[in-house]
């Protein structure tokens, strides 16, 4: 009898310690840049020992090819979480440019009159 409640003791620490092994926002990490998607519209990173949630609201969503986990900027949010400085993305309502600076989506330009901002490639713009 000892053995079954050994054994189940085993068998429901192993399952507790693999539900703690779950990414989720604001958990410990510790492989830097480490990334993984988090659904199909976000990603995780590995920043500073915690897991950053970052939102992928281009029409590619977020994927994984082999070992690459890609998550679509094209589109984003003002504060929308960024990791590469300097990029541009488009509102998601299309009435801006948005700019990467500090880890955070910002206002470059505003799209004036009928203008639109759109993404063509690797690019994005009022036109």
């Amino acid at each position: 009898m000892k053995r079954n409640i050994l054994c189940l003791f085993f068998v429901s620490l192993s399952v507790a310690l693999v539900a703690g092994c779950k990414k989720e926002a604001g958990g410990s990490c510790s492989t830097e840049a480490e990334a993984a998607c988090d659904g199909k519209t976000s990603a995780l990173t590995c920043t500073s020992g915690k897991w950053v949630k970052t939102e992928c609201r281009g029409p590619k969503g977020c994927a994984v090819t082999g070992n690459l986990v890609d998550c679509d900027h094209s589109l984003a949010s003002l504060d929308d979480v960024c990791d590469h400085e300097g990029n541009f993305a488009c509102s998601v309502d299309s009435t801006s440019l948005l700019q990467c600076k500090a880890g955070k989506f910002v206002l470059d330009e505003a799209c004036k009159g009928t203008a639109k901002c759109k993404v063509s490639g690797s690019e994005a713009g009022c036109e």
